[in-house]
């Protein structure tokens, strides 16, 4: 954390900098239950190093899809959405972002647009660990693949 505190001090518009200090602190807020244990305190602080990373490039959509994974481990799902979408139009060939969305969709309960985000992934998706993950998803909606 150090190494980038000092690097940003000696060139405050180094967005790696920023991303990987967000990184760090998004690491240390860890799961769902880290998160109701240190009470969102380092996905808060994460969020905003995410933003300083949009501020110099708003089209970063590895901050924009980490950001989005951050509101969505605090349930701040429309947020998450559209952190989400904002990575998929930046980087529509990216079939994380896309298995993102569609993981915040289902915890919506928004079903129909969770299955045409998973189906778009699979279709992405080479690595046969992938496509099975994203086939049990879509069959634990009752989805066809």
């Amino acid at each position: 954390m150090q190494d980038y505190d000092a690097a940003i001090v000696i060139n405050p518009k180094w967005v790696n900098a920023y991303f990987g200090r967000a990184a760090a602190l998004q690491q240390k807020a860890g799961s769902d239950f880290d998160a109701f244990v240190n009470e969102g305190r380092f996905e808060e602080l994460a969020i905003a190093e995410y933003g300083k990373v949009l501020q110099i490039a708003p089209r970063h959509a590895g901050a924009l899809s980490n950001r989005g994974q951050l509101h969505h481990i605090l349930r701040r799902y429309d947020l998450a959405i559209a952190d989400f979408t904002q990575a998929i139009e930046i980087n529509p060939a990216n079939p994380a972002f896309l298995r993102n969305r569609a993981l915040t969709y289902r915890m919506m309960r928004r079903f129909d647009l969770a299955i045409a985000d998973y189906r778009n992934a699979l279709a992405m998706t080479q690595d046969a660990d992938g496509r099975k993950l994203i086939g049990e998803l879509l069959a634990q909606l009752g989805a066809a693949v």
